[in-house]
Order: C-alpha cells, then sequence, then structure tokens
C-alpha cells in the first residue's frame, strides 16, 4: 500500500444474489410452516401435511428443499351423516324437478292472453282546461283642474335711500412741522485695509519624482528555473518508469492487468507530483524576484517622502515669521478705527437733539387736525341717522304688500287641496272595482282545474285495474318455475368453521440491500481517507509548495504530533522567525527522518535541514 489506500472491492453481483435467493427461500419456508395451523372443531379437523421438492438456482445451481403442504379436511361423524342424508334429498328433489319441468312445454307454448284485461285510461282524451283572461283595469284620474294664479311679486314700496349729503371735507394732512435731520457729519475716513506684510509661502520645490510601479513580470526568469527543474527531473522519471516496468514483468503482472495498472497509476501521480513541485518552485522563484522590485520601488518612495517634509517645514517657518507681521499691522489700523468712531458717536448725539424739536412741533399740528375731523364726523352721524329712519318706513310699507300677497296664495292653495281630494276619491273606487273583478276571474280558473283534476283520477283509476289483472296472470304463469326451482335449490351441508390463526410472519433480509450498505459504508471510508491524505499532502507541501520543504525541527514551534507517515512520526506546527507565514503546517521531522532515510533528508545554504517529501513517498511506494 502505497501514500494514497485502496478502494474496496465492489461485492460480487452474483454472489450477493445467490446469498439473497438462500434468504429469501428460508424465510418463506418458515413463515410457510408458521403459518400453516392444525386445527380440531366439533364439525370436523384441518390438518396439514408436507411433502419436500427439489428447486434448483439457475444462477448459482445450487439446490433446495422446498417444503410443499397439503391441506386435509375431515368432517365429524354426526355432520357425516348429515351431509349423506342430504346429498339422498337432493337426489330426490332433482328427479321430481326433472319429472315437473316436463309441464312446461306446454305451459311455456301457449302466449299469454290479455285480452279479458281491463282497458286502459287514455290521458289524450283529458281536454286542457280553460282560463278566463283578465282585462285590464279602468282608467285612473291622472290631471287637476285649475284654479288660479299664484301671486308671485309684491307691490312697489319705495325707494330706498342709499346715499348722504356733503358733511364737509375730512383733513387729510398737517402742516409742516420743520426738517427732519437725517445725516451725521462726516467723522473721518475709516481704515479699510492691512499694510502689506510680506508674501505668504504657497508652494514647495520640487522633492523628486514617486516611484509608481517597478517590474512584476518575472516570467521568462520563472520559466528558466522550471525548465532547468524538469530537464534535470525527467531523466530520472523516465529512468525510474522503465525500472518499474522492468520490474512489473519480471513479477509476472502484464499491461492491462489490475495489478499492473494500479502500479502504473501509482507511477504516474509521482511524475505528476514531482513536475507539479518543479512548478510550484519556479513560481516561488518569480515571487521573490517581484518582492525585490517591490522593495526597492518602496526604498525610493521613503527617500522622496523625506525630501518634500524637509522643504515644508522650511516654507511652514517663512509664514509664520509672515503672520506675525500682519497681526503687529492689523493692531494698529483697529486703534485709529477706534478713533474715528468716537468722534462718529458726538456727531450723531447733536443730530438726535434737533431731530426732538422737529417732533414736538408736528405733534401739535397733529393735535389741530383731529380735532377738524371730529366735527366733520360728528356732522356725517346726524346724515346717516335720517336716512336710516327713511329706509325703515319704506320697509314697513313693503311688509305690508307681501302680506296681501300671501293671503291671496293661501286661498289658492285650499282650492287646489280641494279638487286633489276629489280625484283622490274617484280613483279609489275605481280601484275597488278592479280588485272585485280580478277575484271573480281567480274562482272560475279553480273550478276549471278542479275538473280537470277530476278526469285524470278517472284515468289513473282504469290503469292500476288492468295492471292488477296483468300481475295476477304473470303470477299463475311464474306459478310452476318457482316451484320446480325451489325443489331444484336443496339445502347444503355446513361446513366445520375453522378459527383464523394469527401469525406473524417472518421479515424477509435485505441480504443484497446489507452488503450494498456495507460497501457504500467502506466507499464512503475510503474516499475520505483520499480527501485526508490529498489535504495532508497539501498540508506537508504548504512552504512554498516545495518538493524539498524546510523541516528542520529548530525552524518549528508549537509542535503537535498527529499521526504516521512511512514510519516517521508526523506534526502540526508553525515556522519561527522569517519562515513564519502565520499558518499552520504538517509533516515529518528533519532530524527523525535523518536517521531511517539519510537519503531523503539535504541540508540548505543557511544550515537548517529540509526533507525531500517526493523521495520519501516514492521510496515507500517502491516497497
Amino acid at each position: 500500500m502505497g501514500l494514497y489506500p485502496d478502494a474496496p472491492d465492489a461485492p460480487d453481483p452474483q454472489q450477493t444474489a445467490s446469498a439473497q435467493t438462500a434468504t429469501n427461500i428460508g424465510t418463506s419456508v418458515a413463515n410457510n410452516v408458521m403459518g400453516n395451523v392444525n386445527q380440531v372443531t366439533p364439525d370436523g379437523n384441518l390438518t396439514y401435511t408436507y411433502t419436500t421438492q427439489k428447486w434448483k438456482d439457475p444462477l448459482s445451481g445450487k439446490e433446495y428443499d422446498l417444503q410443499v403442504p397439503t391441506a386435509t379436511q375431515t368432517l365429524s361423524p354426526e355432520q357425516l351423516a348429515i351431509k349423506n342424508q342430504t346429498e339422498g334429498a337432493e337426489l330426490n328433489m332433482a328427479t321430481l324437478a326433472n319429472t315437473q319441468s316436463g309441464k312446461l312445454n306446454d305451459l311455456l307454448g301457449k302466449p299469454m292472453d290479455i285480452s279479458k284485461a281491463p282497458a286502459a285510461g287514455n290521458a289524450g282524451a283529458i281536454g286542457l282546461p280553460q282560463y278566463q283572461q283578465f282585462a285590464g283595469g279602468p282608467k285612473l284620474q291622472s290631471g287637476l283642474a285649475n284654479y288660479g294664479n299664484v301671486t308671485g311679486s309684491v307691490a312697489n314700496a319705495g325707494n330706498i335711500q342709499t346715499n348722504l349729503g356733503n358733511t364737509g371735507q375730512v383733513q387729510t394732512g398737517l402742516s409742516s412741522a420743520g426738517n427732519i435731520q437725517s445725516q451725521i457729519a462726516n467723522a473721518g475716513n475709516l481704515q479699510r485695509s492691512v499694510a502689506d506684510s510680506g508674501n505668504i509661502q504657497t508652494s514647495l520645490g520640487n522633492a523628486g519624482d514617486i516611484t509608481r510601479s517597478y517590474e512584476t513580470d518575472f516570467s521568462s526568469d520563472r520559466q528558466r528555473v522550471e525548465d532547468a527543474l524538469m530537464q534535470r527531473m525527467n531523466p530520472q522519471l523516465d529512468r525510474d518508469r522503465a525500472a518499474l516496468e522492468t520490474r512489473l514483468t519480471n513479477q509476472g503482472l502484464q499491461p492491462g492487468s489490475e495489478a499492473y495498472n494500479r502500479a502504473i497509476d501509482e507511477a504516474n501521480r509521482s511524475a505528476s507530483d514531482a513536475r507539479f513541485g518543479a512548478i510550484l518552485n519556479a513560481g516561488q522563484e518569480q515571487s521573490r524576484l517581484a518582492g525585490l522590485a517591490n522593495q526597492s520601488a518602496s526604498f525610493q518612495n521613503s527617500a522622496q517622502q523625506q525630501a518634500y517634509n524637509q522643504q515644508l517645514g522650511s516654507g511652514q517657518f517663512a509664514n509664520t515669521a509672515q503672520a506675525q507681521q500682519y497681526a503687529q499691522n492689523a493692531n494698529n489700523m483697529q486703534m485709529g478705527n477706534a478713533a474715528q468712531q468716537q468722534q462718529f458717536g458726538q456727531n450723531q448725539a447733536q443730530q438726535q437733539a434737533n431731530n426732538a424739536a422737529q417732533q414736538q412741533q408736528f405733534g401739535q399740528n397733529l393735535a389741530g387736525g383731529q380735532f377738524a375731523n371730529q366735527a366733520q364726523q360728528q356732522q356725517f352721524n346726524n346724515a346717516l341717522q335720517s336716512g336710516q329712519f327713511a329706509n325703515a318706513a319704506q320697509s314697513q310699507q313693503h311688509g305690508q304688500n307681501l302680506s296681501a300677497a300671501q293671503l291671496a296664495n293661501q286661498a289658492q292653495q285650499q282650492k287646489f287641496s280641494q279638487g286633489l281630494a276629489g280625484a283622490q276619491f274617484g280613483n279609489d273606487a275605481l280601484q275597488q272595482m278592479y280588485q272585485n273583478q280580478n277575484t271573480s276571474t281567480a274562482a272560475n280558473n279553480a273550478l276549471a282545474d278542479q275538473g280537470f283534476n277530476a278526469q285524470q283520477s278517472k284515468f289513473n283509476l282504469q290503469n292500476q285495474q288492468r295492471a292488477q289483472y296483468l300481475n295476477e296472470q304473470y303470477a299463475q304463469r311464474n306459478q310452476p318455475i318457482n316451484e320446480i326451482i325451489g325443489l331444484m335449490s336443496g339445502a347444503q351441508v355446513n361446513s366445520p368453521s375453522f378459527v383464523p390463526t394469527q401469525s406473524n410472519p417472518m421479515p424477509t433480509v435485505d441480504y443484497a440491500g446489507l452488503v450494498q450498505q456495507d460497501y457504500a459504508n467502506k466507499m464512503g471510508a475510503y474516499n475520505t481517507q483520499q480527501a485526508n491524505m490529498q489535504s495532508m499532502f497539501g498540508g506537508m507541501l504548504g512552504f512554498g509548495g516545495q518538493l524539498a520543504s524546510l523541516s528542520d525541527k529548530r525552524a518549528k514551534k508549537d509542535i503537535k504530533k498527529v499521526g504516521e507517515l512511512k514510519g516517521h512520526g508526523l506534526y502540526e506546527y508553525s515556522y519561527r522567525g522569517k519562515h513564519n507565514d502565520g499558518k499552520r503546517h504538517i509533516g515529518v521531522m528533519a532530524q527523525e527522518v535523518e536517521k531511517k532515510r539519510p537519503d531523503a533528508v539535504s541540508r540548505r545554504p543557511d544550515g537548517l535541514r529540509q526533507v525531500n517529501y517526493g523521495a520519501l513517498f516514492n521510496a515507500g511506494k517502491s516497497k
């Protein structure tokens, strides 16, 4: 067995089917014997006997003894005597029936005479009743006579006064109280700018270019390493393949056999693993060169950043000195503006005193104008009261005219109501007459229905009498036939009543299903083991994917043993120092392997040991 375990052998279908057949036959025979229970009853006994019959399985050629049951039923002496007497009585009854059946030739050879049967009623002779149709009702009064016109307008009660006479002019303006001083004398100019304190430095000198890209395409170097590894590896792989084929031939294994193909398949996987390791080593070299290019670009950008920071510090110092000079100039400007503000306040106070005197003169003129307007308002109110009195007299005259018109309309409404009541009384009388005619028509139609039902009952009675006569004739004809049938149907002997036995059938064992399930379980375990081995192999090659992996115990930490591989301890660990990539790995310890397989261990330039897993695995497969 090599690195990967062999897959479990699939079950033989022929052997499985034969075993299933033997299981089924054994279960069937057991169920047959268990289900056939001998019974003893007062009326008789039920007994099972068995004979052996050979049966040969066409698939496996194996013979089986099948138990074939025979059920024997025995009547008690009393039931046997009853059976003999019953059979004799049945023989006598059959003889009598045979004699009487000859009379049926004459009876059935004559047609049945129904000429004397009562005549059937003719339903078509009944005439349908004639119903009386009801005519339409009288014409109702739908209109009323004219009872006069309704008054729709009121007589003119006079004009309404809508305006007042002139009561004088309202004073809307005041005499001049003098000019308001709206400006303040000039208090001097405000200082609006600060003296120049020097230029602010807004730019820095060139600190050098930033390196934004570096060489990443080292595919040619990777290909060169890969080609070198392949040129060194392929001859050895070819020699190993030829040696394997020779060894297999010497062992008597022919190409195409299962063992031969399995050995070749393992050799192919080993060669593929070796080539895959060479490709991974070449990729590791490409990654190393790309890392060196990245470090170079990072160093250049660090130098450029340092030069830029020095220039930035020099510019900030110059701007700080310029800001100090600007602050001194701004303080001088603020002192000049404060003096100008004090002069402006004094000028403003003088102007406010002048405007107070003008306000006093305006107030006196306003009081005179208000007195004149109050006198004009009193004159307007007198004229308004006079107009309101005239409009009240006109409203009183309009009310009197409106009352006269309403009285005339009430008299017209009373005449209309009296005419409407008379028309409604006439329509009520016509409706009563219509209901009387409707009731009379319904009574006449009910009499017509009664006569029709009486005739229909008469014909139904005639048909019943005819049916009764025919039934009696048919009964006389059928009586001899029924008697013969009664003689032929004798009583039967009671069979013994056997108890239905309760049997618990033995279930058939699903042997084929168990075999298949066992194979599926083994196959699942095999697949799990394969996956674990592949995962373990990937972990052992985790450091750069190299076939010759760093395995020195001095370069590892947090070591934990997890199993065995090719007789060597298998450990889980992390790398120390610069080799630490932040991952957990699985592999062997170089110091332990060196004791048993020194050919699979070599030293690196830094003095640490490394294990060639390809050589370790291949040597294990060839043994």
